[in-house]
């Protein structure tokens, strides 16, 4: 399992963009996302490319998986 912590700086938003799937969450200053992928995805499988720009984090998984993805109150956010 790989577990981390995407998180906005505490001046000003940040988009977070989840590729290949396009999805997009803007996330306050200071607030956070979790993002795992679960046990049974195997290590060598997970391939995740992070690009950061002013404003924006996107976050690129090469293999597709399951990955999971909780905003900073507990709610799961849903890829599509």
């Amino acid at each position: 399992m790989m577990r981390f912590r995407v998180q906005a700086g505490a001046d000003a938003p940040t988009t977070v963009v989840f590729e290949p799937w396009g999805e997009e969450h803007v996330l306050a200053p200071g607030d956070h996302l979790e993002i795992v992928f679960p046990s049974g995805v195997d290590d060598d499988e997970i391939t995740m490319g992070v690009e950061y720009a002013a404003g924006s984090v996107i976050l690129h998984q090469e293999v597709i998986a399951t990955v999971r993805v909780w905003d900073s109150a507990g709610r799961e956010i849903n890829l599509v």
